[in-house]
């Protein structure tokens, strides 16, 4: 377990310090009131480059990643007022008095500063020098870069010296819609649209986010072919109302499985089944100092339970509680058949990192139980799941790289006696350790078609099995009111009875409306 945890963080770090690898330094030359400095890099950079009222910005072919300026800005000043080297971009704003003028040679880009004519000076702008735009500058390409909790920090720290800004309340609400938090996103653009009513780009954007986030009717359909075990699964409705800021949630699921096989793991009898399990969840989202919690109800089939969620983000990361009592599962043969439910508490972080870069981690304590069986708790167990995934930024931002670490610890399993006389575990499921690796591919194409795609291997260290698997899902939006996806994932899984191949079809449909 140790090794797994030790090797995640070397490859985390390898990836980092191989892109750091692709700057090499920097020198400055002062020549009276006039410097010079020269970046050098590992390789020849094509770049692009624009002088507009937020600075000159450079914009790079490739990852240049952080280089620490922070001495060169101390030692050009007062001629050089602020840098900011993002992603793969470098923003420069010199003084008002001062014009910079750059050549690049081979893989040297040299930069120099020197005093303006007094013409020019007359004719400078003064929005050349505004602290806003700077600043709203610095947080775009922070958030271009991968790093919204850096744009937030910025914008937020601006916004207490300007409350009203209106540029400002709808630059923290691209922010927090980014972030996923469309709710906080949402209230920002309606404040902006009282500040300056009537400006179409900030109701368009409240709209879009009531129709893809609030109020819908959906219903999807999914199904499981093993060599042992059919398994369909019919969400027959999933509505969701957006009230407020409280978003409630209510769905039905009717689940058919069928074993193949003349196995029934629950009394020992040698018979196959063909079971039917119903479902229905009721969930309350809302915000909560600063977070969303959710409250939940859930069962059916003899089973009823409830839950509660809470996750806040904040300057570090996004920490998050779950904890659910008597909540369905369906992991294996025996828990559709026995009516299964399961307790848990669970923490879990997750945070973002520049260079499109980001991990989580949760821990668990469970339990297991049946309904059929007058036995209680059927099992226990602790649950550690780690990993991250990051994109292969210098090939292309769609292409991604994942890895994650499930390992889970199941102790306490009830022995029970079948009719015959023999002994039984009710809970079949044993400790497992599971690893993932898979590279991934987004796209978007324009704002109606999005397609995604998996390719991976699974091993479970338990009973060294290597599993395959690959998926594709798509999304495609018929009507601003109206969107469909489908999806198809292939491969082994031990999550399954047995290590068996497997193929799951599905799909979605969904009416989306204010």
């Amino acid at each position: 377990m140790k090794y797994i945890v030790c090797t995640l963080l070397i490859v985390i770090m390898a990836i980092q310090s191989a892109n750091a690898e692709l700057a090499r330094g920097y020198e400055i030359k002062i020549e009276g009131s006039n410097a010079r400095l020269e970046l050098f890099f590992k390789q020849r950079l094509q770049y692009t480059h624009s002088n507009t009222g937020r600075g000159l910005l450079f914009k790079f072919d490739h990852h240049i990643n952080y280089i620490d300026l922070s001495d060169a800005l101390s030692e050009l000043y007062p001629r050089l007022l602020s840098i900011w080297v993002g992603y793969d971009t470098i923003l420069l704003k010199p003084n008002s008095n001062i014009e910079v003028t750059f050549s690049a040679t081979g893989n040297i880009l040299s930069l120099f500063f020197a005093e303006k004519s007094t013409e020019l000076l007359k004719n400078n702008k003064a929005s050349s020098n505004s602290e806003i735009a700077w600043g709203r500058a610095k947080a775009l390409l922070a958030l271009e870069s991968g790093n919204p909790l850096e744009a937030r920090r910025i914008i937020s720290g601006m916004m207490k010296e300007d409350p009203g800004n209106i540029h400002l309340i709808k630059d923290l609400a691209r922010i927090e819609e980014s972030s996923g938090r469309w709710w906080a996103a949402l209230d920002l653009y309606e404040k902006a649209n009282e500040l300056k009513p009537g400006v179409a780009a900030t109701i368009n954007a409240s709209k879009r986010l009531r129709n893809t986030f609030g109020s819908k009717v959906s219903a999807a359909g999914q199904h499981t072919e093993t060599n042992d075990l059919s398994i369909s699964k019919l969400t027959l409705l999933d509505r969701t109302v957006f009230i407020s800021n409280h978003i409630i949630t209510m769905e039905y699921i009717r689940l058919q499985a069928e074993d193949k096989e003349i196995v029934n793991p629950l009394d020992g009898s040698l018979k196959a089944y063909n079971v039917a399990r119903n479902s229905v969840n009721f969930t309350a989202e809302m915000p909560m100092n600063g977070g969303t919690q959710q409250i939940s109800v859930f069962g059916g089939d003899k089973i009823w339970g409830a839950g509660w969620a809470y996750s806040k983000t904040n300057d570090y990361g996004t920490p998050s509680v779950d904890v659910s009592w008597n909540k369905p599962w369906y992991e294996s043969s025996e828990a559709i058949l026995g009516y299964g439910a399961k307790d848990k508490i669970q923490l879990g972080f997750r945070r973002g990192f520049p260079d499109q870069l980001t991990i989580y981690s949760a821990f668990s304590l469970n339990q297991y139980k049946f309904d059929d069986l007058d036995i209680g708790i059927a099992a226990k167990s602790y649950r550690i799941q780690l990993g991250g995934r990051k994109a292969i930024t210098p090939i292309s931002k769609s292409l991604s790289v994942g890895y994650g670490l499930d390992f889970e610890n199941i102790n306490n399993r009830v022995i029970n006696t079948s009719r015959m006389g023999i002994s039984y575990y009710p809970f079949t499921l044993v400790s497992r350790e599971m690893q993932v690796a898979d590279f991934g591919w987004n796209k978007q194409y324009q704002n109606n078609l999005s397609l995604n795609a998996r390719l991976g291997l699974e091993y479970d260290s338990q009973s060294r099995t290597r599993s395959p698997f690959a998926y594709v899902r798509t999304n495609y939006r018929v009507k601003p009111n109206f969107e469909w996806n489908f999806y198809i994932q292939t491969g082994m899984s031990s999550y399954l009875d047995q290590d068996e191949n497997y193929v799951m079809i599905g799909g979605n449909i969904a009416y989306l409306f204010n």
